[in-house]
């Protein structure tokens, strides 16, 4: 199970150790289906803003492995960082806010990030996160409450104290910082990661937020971390239904290096969230980013990792897998050449080699996913690869779908079975033959004497006496010309032959059954013979379909085909 898709790309190996390792080539692939409740990436539930960040630092050169500036978090805090909180201030909420920052790795340095914040900002709630240490921050004006309200929540649990204990919110708080006394009148409580969790005290917050007597000022919480940031981690309150709270903002700049395996397992804002807020807009999770990182997040990742979706279902081993892949890769490489070195970094780049395929289906090879280009962005991007001209024979046009299949749609196909004794006799089979032309029924012209008309039928076929009594009734009726009728040609009236079908119920009775078309018009099958057929796709009630242009359908007459 994994929420990094295009791992599927490379990881086929899991190492042991540095010289053992194994390789596990994927059969099979199922997506789970996104629930109504998820808000993330991929149903454009994310709100980006990149108009307060600058990207003042140089991102890892990956050529020569050097940085120009190095990131420094006091330093982002007093660019960036700063003005995000003043603009979360502002929002006139009266839920909360919960701001995650995770960009500092060293813990030292997270500390500094509190210092500076802790100074300019009086009654914010700030957690710091990593290793053994759990550090809540709060206003000395809400210590006694916030206290009351951790008993009572311990009280309404019935496995456990949560965070009214020794090492959670429980006695005396701490006011100093190396014996300096902490600004703007904040206190702190330690809790001891070995018996207790973020998620309680996420919670605690919450039910401070909803049932206190004092007016809170500001319900605004920022969470500092650094590697618990990255990946498996939800950042969110134990409590899903009356005290749920989750993030709604992360300051995300990946200023490192950009890649997108770190981009997915460092994005802690999508989930399942049962927020009615979230539902009617009036509460939006935002991602603070540079203009860079929601380009490669919109522009690249999501639409990459869409392509991979749409198919990798129906693959059925490790090589069409492996071919869908590098099919799709082959299409980025054309479509999205200044993106692929951000996949991952190099080591585990250096295993994509793309490698044109032919596609059957469509027979040709894939080149590009040209849904949002221009004819004139195609055309130039054919003269760059060095292709032929770009010349475009045909145009999508849509259609509402009823139209559609009154213009293009095919007669429905019907079969009727017919309960026949062992008596079989020509006569018999040729009376029935002709209560059905006298119906003004078309019956089907090919049908062949001894195919069974559906799978089922013939899997229950053959496990009846292995087929031997089918394949006499076959032999018997062979020879025979059923029926003759007459059809029109080009050159006259002309005669054909018509066979027929014989088969067995689930009950081992013989049946005759016939195929006909009724009146009723469906939707065409589809078909890759774009010159003689009409390619389409249904788009809810429309249909969006190709036609060859009309001097194309002119040139088609003096012996186009499917291959030009």
């Amino acid at each position: 199970i994994t929420g990094t898709a295009h791992s599927l790309l490379y990881n086929i190996t899991t190492r042991l150790s540095d010289h053992t390792d194994i390789q596990i080539k994927i059969s099979n692939v199922h997506k789970m289906k996104r629930s109504n409740d998820y808000f993330g990436l991929f149903n454009n539930s994310i709100n980006f803003n990149t108009t307060l960040v600058e990207s003042w630092w140089d991102y890892q050169d990956i050529e020569n492995h050097k940085k120009k500036t190095c990131y420094d978090i006091v330093e982002d805090y007093n660019i960036n960082i700063k003005k995000i909180i003043e603009e979360i201030l502002k929002r006139p909420t009266s839920k909360y806010n919960s701001l995650l920052i995770s960009e500092e790795k060293i813990r030292a340095n997270q500390f500094c990030l509190v210092d500076k914040i802790i100074k300019d900002y009086p009654n914010l709630f700030i957690i710091i996160y990593h290793g053994n240490c759990l550090r809540l921050y709060v206003s000395k004006n809400y210590e006694k409450e916030i206290k009351c309200w951790s008993k009572w929540d311990s009280k309404q649990s019935s496995t456990s104290q949560r965070l009214w204990q020794l090492g959670g919110v429980y006695g005396s708080s701490i006011d100093t910082e190396k014996s300096e006394k902490l600004p703007n009148n904040y206190c702190y409580f330690n809790i001891n990661t070995k018996i207790l969790n973020i998620k309680f005290v996420y919670k605690l917050l919450r039910i401070l937020f909803e049932k206190s007597d004092t007016p809170i000022l500001c319900k605004t919480i920022i969470t500092i971390t650094g590697k618990y940031g990255e990946r498996g981690y939800s950042f969110t309150s134990d409590d899903y239904d009356n005290y749920s709270l989750h993030l709604t903002d992360q300051y995300f700049v990946s200023h490192a290096s950009l890649n997108c395996t770190d981009i997915s397992q460092r994005l802690r804002l999508q989930g399942k969230y049962n927020d009615l807020d979230l539902k009617n807009g009036s509460m939006k999770l935002t991602l603070w980013t540079t203009p860079e990182l929601q380009d490669i997040i919109q522009n690249f990742y999501v639409k990459f990792i869409k392509e991979i979706e749409k198919f990798v279902m129906s693959c059925e081993n490790w090589e069409e897998i492996k071919e869908l892949l590098e099919s799709i890769i082959d299409n980025g490489d054309f479509k999205f050449g200044k993106y692929m070195k951000y996949i991952d970094v190099s080591k585990k780049r250096k295993n994509l080699k793309p490698i044109k395929h032919y596609d059957k289906k469509n027979n040709g090879y894939r080149l590009i996913i040209c849904d949002d280009m221009t004819d004139t962005e195609i055309d130039e991007w054919c003269k760059e690869i060095k292709l032929p001209d770009y010349i475009c024979i045909n145009e999508i046009k849509e259609m509402n779908i009823s139209e559609f299949i009154d213009k293009y749609g095919d007669n429905e196909n019907k079969i009727e079975f017919i309960p026949i004794d062992n008596n079989i006799s020509f006569d018999y089979i040729n009376k029935i033959i002709d209560i059905f032309n006298n119906k003004n029924y078309n019956i089907e012209n090919n049908i062949k004497s001894g195919h069974i008309t559906n799978n089922w039928i013939l899997e229950r076929n053959k496990q009846k006496k292995n087929g031997l009594w089918y394949d006499n009734i076959r032999s018997k009726w062979e020879k025979y010309k059923i029926t003759d009728f007459e059809k029109e040609s080009k050159t006259g009236l002309m005669k054909e032959s018509r066979r027929i079908n014989l088969c067995y119920d689930d009950e081992d009775k013989l049946h005759l059954s016939i195929i006909y078309w009724n009146n009723i018009k469906i939707l065409p099958k589809q078909t890759t013979d774009y010159i003689k057929k009409t390619p389409y796709s249904v788009v809810g009630d429309k249909v969006k379909y190709s036609i060859l242009k009309e001097e194309y359908k002119q040139q088609n007459t003096h012996g186009y085909t499917n291959e030009d």
